[in-house]
């Protein structure tokens, strides 16, 4: 969304980088717009391929840049302007996500089908800095506050550090267990995804004292302070009266998709 907290995030890739451009879309005629960061140029692409062959992708987003990787490779050597090239790309085009569209299909008949490519991560490249940046744009801080009879004061608080995947990449979830040696998984069937999960206000005290070492961007990066906050307030057991309760209420109501503080 269009806040000056992501609008920031953005602008420092931008700056990382050096190439490509920002876009804004509105959403449904309102005062909300979608930041989009774009490459267009083959020049610039291969900036940023050489980010990513340097620092690695762990998810199954790999198996998808490796496809990107040979249809850049097919561009950048002018197969493209050649039916047998395009038929090449149309094929690597089908192993995206998205895949290829009927009348894809239809106007280049003899596309060349391919093998997805493999699915081999080197998750030793995982380190506290490559965490931040995943939790960044896959993570969630949640504080929430809930009605319990068995509490003095009728509530009580449940705190949840999460990071959901697509059981692709699952392998990345489990190492992340081994790496923090922290926190659980839960499966989703229904959905086909799963969970790494770290509820207990011990082990998410472990988290904050290993994430000293690097930051986050954006309005992540807010949500975690806020996040903080009530988890300090919980070691001071100071969510077992009503002020330290209604603290962390607050700071719940304006954390995540309720955020509408952004400096």
């Amino acid at each position: 969304m269009n806040n000056s907290a992501n609008k920031k995030q953005i602008e420092l890739i931008k700056d990382y980088f050096g190439v490509g451009n920002i876009t804004y879309t509105k959403i449904n005629n309102n005062s909300q717009s979608l930041i989009r960061y774009r490459i267009t140029s083959l020049d610039d692409s291969q900036i940023i391929r050489k980010h990513f062959d340097k620092y690695p992708l762990l998810t199954n987003k790999l198996v998808h840049y490796k496809v990107w990787c040979k249809v850049l490779d097919l561009a950048t050597n002018k197969a493209h302007l050649k039916e047998e090239g395009l038929n090449q790309i149309v094929g690597l085009k089908a192993l995206m996500p998205k895949g290829i569209s009927n009348d894809l299909k239809q106007t280049f008949p003899d596309y060349i089908k391919y093998d997805q490519p493999d699915y081999n991560p080197d998750l030793q490249n995982m380190n506290v800095h490559w965490l931040a940046g995943f939790i960044n744009a896959d993570g969630h801080f949640g504080l929430y506050v809930y009605k319990n009879s068995e509490s003095s004061i009728g509530e009580r608080v449940i705190i949840k550090i999460q990071i959901t995947q697509h059981n692709n990449s699952i392998i990345v979830l489990n190492h992340i267990i081994e790496f923090l040696k922290i926190g659980k998984i839960i499966k989703d069937p229904r959905h086909n995804v799963s969970s790494f999960v770290i509820i207990s206000l011990a082990d998410i005290n472990k988290f904050i004292n290993i994430f000293k070492e690097t930051k986050l961007y954006g309005a992540k990066a807010l949500d975690y302070i806020d996040f903080c906050k009530g988890i300090q307030i919980m070691n001071n057991k100071e969510h077992l009266n009503r002020e330290g309760l209604n603290i962390i209420k607050l700071l719940s109501s304006n954390m995540n998709s309720n955020r509408t503080k952004f400096d």
